[in-house]
């Protein structure tokens, strides 16, 4: 019923093979008792009978599962967690769960919120279809990537007001504009930072001393660009929206190279 493979990159690899396995199977045990605990909240959730509870082979834990309703129908919803190791640069779950429903306010596709589990921690949202940028015939991808780009334009449009009033900080000086992702993420690096790395704090610096001034307007951003999901050529949902902040808008068009660096988007995008 579950599946334990997502763990894979988070297992420790060290000492006896005794240990390994004795590793191995606590996982094996925790990851088993949060499919219960998921499947019970969504179960409650959404006043159904849970049929099926699927663990995605994903590095963030997230499950689908199946519930049957009161009236007869069966609806499938995604649960999406948190991966531990970030957990010390990431925002809280709520407010990634008000992120979405800002969003879809604002007549953007994005998963539709149901709730919050507790424990484990994860955002309870409808399964929505489609496949991610990376996959599908080359011609659907690329007419993908062109409505992507037109909902992003739109995505920057909302207005900031309501992202405000769920806790996201609005910039309002060029400064703060242009250095929003790196001031939001900066205490993270600082604090996971193991050692000397003269390049990065001089691209920190040079940053620093070249903010562009002409920067007015705040706008609202992805963060982690490029994260959709399309059928047909059509995105169908927007998604990842973890790393949102207040900032300049060309971000996310920078974003766009590096993330087509790890995960191509095809060379048209």
């Amino acid at each position: 019923m579950s599946e334990r493979s997502w763990r894979a990159d988070e297992t420790a690899a060290d000492g006896p093979a005794a240990d390994g396995a004795a590793a191995d199977g606590a996982a094996a045990d925790g990851a088993a008792a949060d499919d219960d605990r998921v499947g019970a909240f969504v179960g409650q959730l959404l006043g159904g009978r849970v049929v099926k509870v699927e663990r995605l082979r994903q590095k963030r834990p997230s499950w689908i599962v199946e519930v049957n309703l009161p009236n007869g129908g069966t609806v499938a919803v995604r649960v999406r967690g948190a991966r531990r190791r970030d957990a010390v640069s990431e925002p809280s779950r709520q407010r990634e769960a008000d992120t979405l429903r800002v969003i879809e306010a604002g007549g953007l596709p994005v998963h539709h919120v149901y709730g919050i589990c507790s424990d484990p921690l994860a955002v309870v949202m409808d399964d929505l279809p489609g496949t991610d940028a990376q996959t599908g015939p080359q011609s659907e991808r690329w007419a993908a990537g062109e409505h992507y780009m037109t909902l992003l334009d739109r995505l920057h449009a909302l207005a900031v007001a309501p992202f405000a009033a769920i806790g996201l900080n609005v910039a309002d000086t060029p400064e703060r504009i242009g250095l929003a992702m790196l001031d939001a993420y900066l205490p993270a690096y600082r604090l996971t930072k193991a050692g000397p790395d003269p390049l990065v704090e001089f691209a920190i610096g040079w940053a620093r001393r070249n903010v562009p001034q002409n920067r007015s307007r705040a706008a609202f951003i992805h963060g982690n660009v490029g994260r959709y999901l399309h059928d047909k050529g059509r995105v169908t949902a927007l998604y990842d929206f973890r790393r949102s902040i207040i900032g300049d808008p060309i971000i996310d068009l920078a974003a766009l190279r590096l993330r087509h660096r790890a995960e191509p988007l095809g060379d048209d995008f």
